[in-house]
């Protein structure tokens, strides 16, 4: 439990502005670049049981991806959190123009209904896609997107801002407003496909 509170003591510093008179010394820069991304064409499940190839998923998108378990009781709610938020901001953009993309690094627990039922406790709008698979399938996606950690409790707050078709990618910490992390949104390339199947909610 002391470790527990702790965790979330810490995730709480990201989340909330420093006191008045105060300076923040501690937070990283916004964003930083990362290189050698790896696009896995591993199957996945989302959230309701469908079957889909990952690399075919992010195809020519501006995709934000983030990793989750459904038992974390600190970091992960703030990110559901955040992204359900994001769902709103982006309206009618969320799965149309940007993808919202959680993947358990828990797959053996996380099962679809699981993952479903984890995000709905946020009430997102549409957008959000909440991935799981058989854990072979989801390490190699994760390593590909240099999201990998050993055992659930070791997963970061890194969230990953791509665009797909440029092959460019960023990442920040998760724990972020949600209003900040859609400032940190690729812009939507000019002549991308638009898949109109959105996922979810």
């Amino acid at each position: 439990m002391r470790l527990q509170h702790a965790l979330l003591l810490s995730a709480l510093a990201w989340v909330l502005p420093p006191a008045k008179g105060q300076t923040s010394t501690t937070r990283p820069a916004d964003e930083e670049l990362v290189r050698g991304i790896r696009i896995s064409d591993a199957p996945l499940l989302d959230q309701n049981g469908s079957k889909v190839r990952f690399a075919d998923f992010l195809k020519g998108k501006v995709v934000v991806i983030n990793t989750v378990f459904t038992s974390c009781p600190t970091i992960c709610p703030v990110m559901g959190v955040h992204f359900a938020a994001l769902t709103k901001i982006l309206g009618s953009r969320a799965g149309r123009e940007v993808s919202l993309i959680s993947i358990t690094v828990d797959p053996v627990k996380d099962t679809p209904a699981k993952l479903k039922a984890w995000s709905e406790k946020f009430h997102p709008g549409q957008g959000w896609t909440l991935l799981t698979g058989d854990p072979k399938d989801v390490e190699s996606v994760l390593r590909g997107l240099r999201l990998f950690a050993v055992g659930p409790a070791n997963h970061s707050p890194m969230t990953l801002f791509g665009d797909t078709q440029k092959a460019e990618w960023r990442r920040a910490t998760g724990l972020q407003s949600a209003e900040r992390l859609a400032a940190l949104i690729p812009p939507y390339p000019a002549g991308a496909r638009t898949d109109t199947k959105r996922s979810g909610h």
